[in-house]
């Protein structure tokens, strides 16, 4: 258990003792709440190749046949507001995930602190502001798709940070200006069909404006975080062993060095919710100094259109790896005709450093909310994606390829 985490004990059971005498003078309701969430979800593909799936993290992959597991999920989240300044949450999120714990299932579980209206401080597991569906990734029945578009939401699947964050809030009449500042460390799991490779982003900072007017919510965020581990150790150690007799494998085993990598993230993001009509977008561009993490730009475009209880949309996006492809040294590339273990270790490493996300999506689906707690939504997907640019399948296919998804989520809240 590390320190963080005892802070966070130490720090709820002091609230506990503290206003023990406010839970016996006041209604438990007043001070206590409970809510929950969940998704039963429905998806197929036309592909039986490439398994479709809705981000890297994931090995719940779908082909021709429907998949109930594809977006189920189940989540509840407990709030305690001790006085006017103290608070607690904890939040528990039921998946299937590869490599899952116990504690990867809870998404938040934080000590909250307000001094005055205008400011929140939260130690311990907290869902960093970077995306427009911070608030409601896993709370299906908190946006308009049977899912977030995996060309923006797939690469980067890090849903909260254990540290300390700060938030302040200035109101200008109807407008509300707020900026929040979060430290703390986070993970990554990336899931393929070679294993798993966990991110270890021990030292992770971001920074988050928002501006709030009317219908309008704009959000901008840049992060930094520096990876401590190593992914894919094993291949570098067999490098390492032709280095002495060819130099360029000790070349490409420092390229597949992951140790201290820094990587930013920076988002631009809008949303407008009217009577009649719903948008949002949003764009990213994610750099990293190892070459084995790619370069890309991503972004999407929702339109929605409140018709009664129904609500029709459409949706377009993208992503793009920027960084230009490397190649095998040349005595590495010679050696290999001679030696098979060498040429497997040279070819794993290329297809890592060339890693690429290269593909476009359209989609077409509508919202029904049956009631204030319960939608029902159907979506068509048709994903463009280009050679060895669809490392967000399960498999990466080595020609251009059409992708057609069809998926069926019935959402709810309690």
């Amino acid at each position: 258990m590390n320190i963080l985490r005892v802070i966070v004990i130490f720090l709820f059971l002091g609230n506990c003792f503290l206003f023990s005498a406010n839970c016996f003078a006041t209604e438990l309701s007043d001070i206590f709440s409970v809510n929950g969430f969940g998704t039963i979800g429905a998806t197929k593909t036309n592909d039986q190749d490439s398994g479709y799936r809705s981000n890297i993290s994931t090995d719940n992959v779908t082909y021709e046949d429907w998949n109930l597991a594809s977006r189920s999920l189940v989540g509840v989240q407990a709030n305690a507001n001790w006085n006017e300044q103290w608070g607690s949450a904890v939040q528990f999120v039921q998946q299937k995930q590869p490599d899952s714990t116990f504690a990867d299932k809870i998404q938040i579980a934080s000590v909250n602190y307000m001094p005055t209206p205008e400011w929140v401080f939260r130690l311990g597991r907290s869902a960093p502001r970077i995306f427009m569906l911070t608030d409601t990734r896993n709370v299906g029945f908190g946006y308009l798709w049977t899912h977030p578009p995996i060309e923006f939401y797939g690469q980067l699947q890090t849903t909260y940070i254990d540290g300390i964050s700060a938030t302040y809030t200035k109101q200008f009449g109807a407008d509300f200006l707020s900026v929040s500042l979060v430290g703390g460390k986070t993970a990554l799991l990336m899931s393929y069909p070679e294993g798993n490779f966990t991110a270890d982003f021990g030292q992770s900072t971001g920074l988050t404006l928002e501006y709030e007017h009317d219908e309008w919510l704009f959000r901008g965020t840049v992060s930094r975080v520096v990876n401590q581990n190593q992914w894919i150790s094993s291949v570098r150690e067999y490098l390492n062993s032709y280095s002495t007799a060819v130099p360029g494998a000790g070349v490409v085993s420092e390229q597949l060095n992951t140790h201290g990598a820094k990587l930013w993230f920076y988002t631009l993001g809008a949303s407008y919710n009217s009577q009649n009509w719903v948008i949002q977008s949003e764009i990213s561009r994610v750099t990293a100094t190892a070459d084995v993490i790619p370069d890309t730009a991503s972004g999407y475009l929702s339109i929605g259109r409140h018709i009664g209880d129904f609500t029709p949309y459409v949706m377009y996006s993208h992503i793009h790896t920027t960084s230009q492809n490397d190649s095998l040294p040349s005595d590495v590339t010679y050696a290999s005709q001679y030696d098979s273990q060498l040429n497997y270790l040279a070819q794993t490493s290329l297809a890592f450093i060339n890693s690429r996300f290269d593909q476009s999506g359209v989609a077409i689906g509508v919202r029904w909310d049956i009631n204030s707690k319960l939608a029902l939504k159907t979506q068509w997907d048709r994903k463009y994606i280009n050679a060895y640019g669809g490392n967000l399948e399960w498999n990466i296919n080595s020609a251009n390829k059409v992708t057609d998804i069809l998926s069926l989520n019935l959402d709810f809240v309690f």
